[in-house]
């Protein structure tokens, strides 16, 4: 008589495997809004091309009307002051780079970097 193997996986092998799926979900979940905030900068931002009060403005008027979007949208993670704007004849150029420190597991926290460089063309 032939003896069946045994198939399937062990319960220390289901736990790991639950452990990690454990571990990539909860990367997901801290991870994602952070992007999600730099998809809405990046949309107010860009959302200022269509201005008519850009052609006319100074570098200070444009940091406000930034200021105010990005207090609109709930974004704490970059001040309008810690932007680098400069105001050409055709253009304007927005510069900045932050870090996002997201808490992930107990005492480990998660940081990300983002840089922007942004040129906004005057109507």
């Amino acid at each position: 008589m032939m003896v069946a193997k045994q198939r399937g996986s062990s319960v220390l092998a289901m736990m790991l495997w639950l452990l990690v799926g454990a571990l990539a979900l909860v990367c997901v979940i801290r991870i994602v809004p952070v992007y999600i905030d730099d998809f809405t900068l990046s949309r107010v931002i860009g959302s200022l091309e269509g201005s008519d009060h850009l052609s006319d403005a100074s570098s200070r008027d444009i940091r406000d009307s930034i200021a105010s979007r990005l207090e609109l949208e709930n974004i704490d993670a970059v001040d309008a002051d810690d932007m680098d704007i400069e105001v050409g004849d055709t253009q304007v150029f927005i510069e900045f780079e932050y870090e996002v420190r997201t808490p992930f597991i107990a005492n480990l926290d998660i940081v990300v970097g983002f840089e922007h460089y942004h040129e906004l063309r005057i109507q």
